[in-house]
């Protein structure tokens, strides 16, 4: 039996991910998928129609927090660029690059 070791935990979650693929002519293309799972490191988002290999990517997603003490009805929106890394008849798993955002999604829209 093979066991699988991740330097991260890999949470299973039902989050919707918003995938933006900016096209050369400006004309950004922005994706609905549900993420199958999440890690520090990237996301799996489920698709019968996956963008290709090594396609740069901007995931954004929208993580409740009201599991959290005094964030109940709050949450927090999480940007981040990356690429995809695989892909299989399941979805696509998108790596993460090191830079990315996260801050509360209602300070977001009282700034933007």
């Amino acid at each position: 039996m093979v066991s699988e070791k991740r330097a991260l935990h890999r949470l299973s979650m039902n989050l919707t991910c918003r995938v933006m693929v900016a096209a050369q002519d400006g004309n950004d293309d922005i994706v609905e998928f549900e993420a199958g799972n999440i890690s520090g490191r990237g996301v799996f988002c489920k698709t019968d129609r996956p963008f290709p290999l090594d396609t740069p990517v901007v995931v954004n997603m929208v993580l409740p927090l009201d599991a959290l003490e005094n964030m109940e009805g709050k949450r927090a929106e999480f940007s981040v660029s990356g690429r995809v890394i695989r892909v299989s008849d399941q979805g696509m798993a998108i790596g993460f690059d090191d830079e990315f955002e996260l801050f509360l999604a209602e300070e977001k829209e009282k700034v933007g």
